[in-house]
């Protein structure tokens, strides 16, 4: 039976709870900036037309059959936004960067996960909020992935400002930057063929059907920074419930990545050094905390992690995808 039959027909038979997470660049709910162009909306009604187009690299996600159930945001400024329309589109791609042409950027078979409807959806500055999709994308293990966001927000005497958040501090530079154009009511700017402008990205989370993934967080610490020498970052390890997990991590990312039979997902480190390990709880979830060294000599330190989730019945092993951050001052 072909891979994206698999996946939905395990889809109909899971419950929709039972999702992991993978988290674009961290977990942490901290903003100091965003952008209203993907979901939000400025207060004059500029941006109630947009299109944003995000990348996200192939060494954030899971492997080979992995089904992509959802999107979640957090607000730099919350409040509830009424879409008239909120369409998003999933496609995968070898590239490493956006080109203003939105076309060129949606290759391989697009995937309209989220089909242009109505939807309100209350965005929270302190909180993640779920934007569930109504078709499931599968991903081939291998590609990054392209996110296509075309929005309408409800026409109104009056918008309420909401700007999506991003959470780098300081600022991620080789994070591949979102592509967008917007317009205000009636621009239909919706659905540009070209962007006109690039940002840095904003910070979300995608959620993942019934397959082990890896996410991080690190709060600002005292010296402003998050990631910063003398604090620490906590590593979570998603999956089913008393399965066995390994912890690696590197100073980088293999090119390519590699698929090792027998073993699912796809294996990322370069050099790996395997740090920790243990069961995942009655929730399938386990979390390690990393302290960094209080030494300024690492400043600017790369660093990559991936997990390894075993079955303890069969010895099945599944590789999540991988995650990562600089260390900061």
């Amino acid at each position: 039976m072909p891979i994206l039959a698999v996946a939905l027909c395990a889809a109909s038979l899971v419950p929709a709870q039972q999702t992991n997470l993978t988290a674009h660049p961290q977990d942490s709910v901290q903003s100091g900036n965003g952008n209203y162009s993907p979901f939000g909306v400025f207060s004059t009604g500029s941006g109630a037309e947009a299109r944003t187009q995000l990348l996200v690299p192939a060494n954030e996600l899971p492997g080979v059959g992995a089904v992509l159930t959802g999107i979640e945001v957090f607000a730099l400024v919350g409040g509830t936004v009424d879409y008239a329309s909120l369409q998003i589109t999933a496609a995968p791609t070898t590239a490493t960067s956006l080109s203003y042409s939105f076309a060129s950027n949606l290759v391989g078979t697009p995937t309209v996960v989220l089909p242009g409807a109505p939807l309100q959806v209350t965005h929270s500055t302190t909180a993640w909020v779920g934007i569930p999709f109504s078709n499931y994308y599968v991903h081939d293990g291998i590609s990054s992935l392209v996110l296509d966001v075309q929005k309408i927000v409800q026409s109104a005497a009056s918008y309420t400002f909401v700007s999506t958040a991003k959470s780098s501090y300081p600022q991620r530079l080789d994070r591949p930057h979102m592509v967008y154009v917007f317009g205000g009511p009636g621009s239909g700017q919706s659905t540009a063929a070209n962007a006109f402008a690039d940002d840095s990205p904003i910070s979300f989370r995608l959620t993942w059907l019934a397959t082990p993934t890896l996410h991080n967080v690190s709060n600002i610490g005292t010296s402003g920074n998050q990631y910063n020498i003398g604090g620490s970052l906590t590593l979570h390890v998603e999956g089913d419930p008393g399965f066995l997990f390994a912890l690696a991590a590197s100073t980088g990312f293999l090119s390519p990545a590699v698929m090792i039979p027998g073993i699912g997902g796809t294996f990322r480190l370069n050099g790996a050094v395997l740090f920790a390990g243990g069961l995942l709880d009655a929730a399938g979830e386990a979390a390690v905390v990393l302290n960094l060294p209080n030494d300024p000599t690492v400043i600017g330190y790369y660093l990559v992690y991936q997990a390894a989730s075993v079955d303890p019945g069969t010895g099945a092993i599944v590789l999540t995808n991988g995650t990562d951050n600089f260390v900061n001052g």
